[in-house]
């Protein structure tokens, strides 16, 4: 995102095809005045080297940037209560997939209706660490978190209402995506 000549990094995303990325609606509609999302960045791991190497010196490919070609998002997107909070960018060009850089899995056929109440997810992220934190952290930063159902969320907060398209995840102490990590992804490994 470019603000007033500056960027930031406002929020993660994921990539679902060689020329699209899952985000949430609410990083890329309805923006403060002379905000805008400027360029989408794949293959980052820590933001603060030029090229990415492990212990092991092995080193991913650098990143690559794009800009956004077109961005769509639900007719029926509030923000909020954040309602059908999803958007797609459809990036300028193709990416050019690698080990480093590849789409995500999505889920098809009958796992679609699979009930996740109870089952773990990863969230993934460069959002704050902490209360004291301005910015998010330069690495990327990845959580385990329960998924509730529905019910239990309500009890636990009760000014919450969730839709139907809506996961319930989260609630442990010291665990949790926070500021930076919306629109990132929300993963499970699922074997068929």
């Amino acid at each position: 995102m470019l603000e007033q000549n500056r960027i930031e990094y406002e929020c993660g995303g994921t990539l679902i095809s060689k020329s699209f990325v899952l985000t949430a609606a609410h990083c890329v509609t309805n923006l403060p005045p002379k905000v805008e999302v400027k360029s989408i960045v794949l293959g980052e791991n820590n933001a603060n080297t030029k090229i990415d190497c492990d212990n092991f010196h092995i080193c991913a490919d650098p990143v690559q940037e794009f800009g956004p070609a077109k961005i769509i998002f639900p007719s029926n997107y509030n923000h909020p209560p954040f309602r059908h909070d999803i958007a797609l960018i459809k990036l300028n060009n193709e990416v050019k997939l690698s080990e480093w850089v590849t789409p995500i899995c999505l889920p098809f056929g009958e796992s679609l209706s699979l009930n996740l109440t109870n089952h773990t997810g990863e969230v993934a992220g460069w959002g704050l660490t902490n209360s004291d934190n301005e910015a998010g952290t330069p690495f990327l930063q990845t959580v385990k978190m329960p998924i509730h159902s529905h019910e239990r969320c309500q009890q636990l907060i009760r000014t919450l209402s969730l839709g139907n398209e809506q996961l319930c995840v989260g609630g442990v102490i010291g665990k949790d995506s926070c500021g930076g990590d919306s629109g990132g992804p929300l993963m499970m490994v699922m074997l068929f």
